[in-house]
């Protein structure tokens, strides 16, 4: 009788563990999810900010001419002032600063016209990948 009532209440005993464990596993994975969705936007609010905080900077800048002996340097400031990688490119793709690369670098980059992210800034204004 007393070895019944012992398997009977270590069957209860684990059922209920089990069912508690399956509720945690699901709230667990159900708030990572919500997490990491809150995170990623996060980082993309801050990471707008920081891009009209750029182009407000680029565009009160008076360049004679866009090449890039003149357009690197600012990239390489913002880049640092901002600690991203900043990629600065004319309306034609061409790159014409970059804050990881120097003027010779960027001479041998390709045209980035056709990435993604480029094709949806210039379709709505904002674009990423």
């Amino acid at each position: 009788m007393n070895k019944l009532r012992l398997s009977l209440h270590f069957k209860i005993t684990l059922t209920f563990a089990l069912i508690i464990s399956v509720i945690l596993i699901g709230i667990y994975s159900d708030l990572e999810k919500r997490l990491r969705l809150q995170a990623f936007e996060r980082i993309e609010d801050k990471l707008r900010q920081e891009t009209a905080l750029a182009r407000t900077l680029i565009e009160k800048v008076p360049f004679s001419e866009f090449t890039a002996a003149q357009v690197d340097p600012v990239a390489d400031e913002i880049g640092k002032d901002l600690g991203l990688r900043v990629t600065l490119i004319d309306m034609n793709g061409n790159v014409l600063g970059d804050s990881k690369l120097n003027q010779e670098e960027i001479k041998a980059v390709e045209n980035h016209l056709y990435r993604p992210e480029v094709q949806q800034a210039l379709n709505a204004g904002i674009g990423g990948s």
